[in-house]
């Protein structure tokens, strides 16, 4: 927030608890989440939503951002390429993510 931020990024698994304690942080503090979330293979594709259980109902209920990345996807651009394109993108639509 001192850095002018009014957004944030993490990483995990689907069902990550830091990713969960950061949306609902960020919710406390007025900002926006936005949640770069792991999920085998064979589970997402276009059709498959990762459903409302756990932390992914929490992660919603606070109005957390969930972009789905497959566990390949993850291997093959690591997590640190995957958390800048993000935050590239935001920045073009003329967020401030930290």
């Amino acid at each position: 927030i001192k850095q002018g931020a009014d957004s944030v990024i993490t990483i995990g698994g689907v069902q990550s608890n830091h990713c969960r304690a950061t949306a609902c942080a960020a919710a406390k503090l007025g900002l926006e989440s936005y949640l770069i979330l792991r999920q085998a293979d064979d589970k997402l594709n276009d059709s498959v939503d990762p459903g409302l259980c756990g932390n992914l109902l929490i992660n919603r209920l606070v109005g957390a951002n969930l972009r789905m990345v497959s566990k390949s996807e993850y291997v093959k651009n690591g997590q640190f390429k995957l958390v800048s394109t993000l935050a590239d993108q935001l920045t073009e639509q003329g967020k401030k993510p930290y």
